[in-house]
């Protein structure tokens, strides 16, 4: 049997581990080839988190200038360096979904009316006009 394809991730990894501690030294090259190695796979990771492809490129973008900068923090002993690139995409990936869905979540008890009298200049109820929704609490407004 063939040892090819189990020394070809070991390979990998060794190639990718190298061009990480290149690039803690901010080699442009290395950084070039670790995008060339990597960012397909990547993508694809951000891709499958979003959905968007749009959205998932400006992942991949933000995630390799993460990279760059923190290049050195990469330690072999606790990953494997393609677990650890993909950790960083996979994490902004889900922090920006987590941001996007939390947008997207509305106020308990609010509706359209209330949205609706916000826009209308009405900092406060009282202010709006209306007798109902003036504050009584008896702050002497």
């Amino acid at each position: 049997m063939s040892q090819a394809p189990a020394t070809a991730p070991t390979e990998r990894s060794a190639r990718l581990a190298a061009l990480l501690s290149r690039i803690s030294l901010s080699d442009q090259r290395a950084f070039e080839e670790l995008y060339r190695l990597t960012s397909a796979h990547l993508y694809g990771v951000a891709l499958r988190i979003v959905g968007e492809r749009p959205i998932a490129e400006e992942i991949v973008q933000e995630a390799y200038v993460n990279i760059w900068h923190h290049a050195g923090a990469y330690d072999a002993a606790r990953s494997q360096p393609l677990t650890w690139l993909m950790s960083i995409v996979r994490n902004r990936a889900l922090d920006l979904k987590r941001r996007r869905e939390v947008d997207t979540i509305g106020l308990p008890g609010a509706d359209s009316a209330d949205r609706a009298g916000a826009s209308d200049g009405a900092d406060h109820p009282a202010d709006a006009g209306d007798p109902d929704d003036a504050d009584h609490s008896g702050s002497g407004r």
